[in-house]
């Protein structure tokens, strides 16, 4: 884990530190709801890159104000994002969305206990279909967690369960998919 790149640290630092939007619930654990300590982590480090930041918001539902300003700028630009997690099948999960220039938007969800991913959610913002799978009982071979039972959904319905009774590593050849060779 020492060769992490600085942005794979930040974001397992940032999963790691519970931010649970309760979303109108009550039940979930005082220790683990809202947004605050998420907000400061992001502010020293927003700060330390030598941004103005500043912390908004109250009750717990705190966010983060930043900016940067550049000599002669011609733009502006404005970067938005949530800072809370989402509760999902028991496990509460940082929600990383990405848009492709595709019309895909794609939202990820990471346990932030694991750091791996439980369900991906692909919707079509061209048509509205949407997409969903959950990916669950990890298995770690050579270093690498494989999901060993993956549940794909289409609009709401059930379409496909594939289980893996054995994952084999060929130690050789797996471990080159998913990192550089020296």
């Amino acid at each position: 884990m020492q060769n992490l790149s600085p942005s794979i640290r930040h974001l397992r630092d940032l999963i790691a530190i519970p931010s649970v939007n309760p979303m109108g619930r009550d039940d979930l654990p005082p220790e683990i709801v809202g947004e605050h300590a998420v907000a400061e982590h992001l502010s020293r480090a927003l700060g330390k890159l030598g941004l103005d930041a500043a912390l908004v918001g109250e009750g717990g539902r705190t966010s983060v104000v930043a900016e940067a300003r550049a000599t002669n700028a011609m733009d502006t630009l404005l970067v938005a994002s949530h800072i809370d997690t989402v509760p999902v099948d028991g496990a509460i999960c940082h929600q990383l969305r990405v848009t492709l220039e595709s019309g895909d938007q794609l939202d990820y969800f990471v346990d932030i206990h694991s750091h791996l991913e439980s369900k991906i959610i692909r919707t079509d913002r061209r048509t509205g279909e949407v997409s969903e799978t959950r990916l669950q009982n990890y298995v770690c071979e050579s270093g690498i967690p494989i999901a060993r039972k993956v549940v794909s959904s289409e609009n709401g319905v059930w379409v496909s369960t594939l289980e893996l009774d054995k994952v084999t590593v060929n130690s050789g050849v797996m471990p080159w998919m998913f990192k550089m060779p020296k």
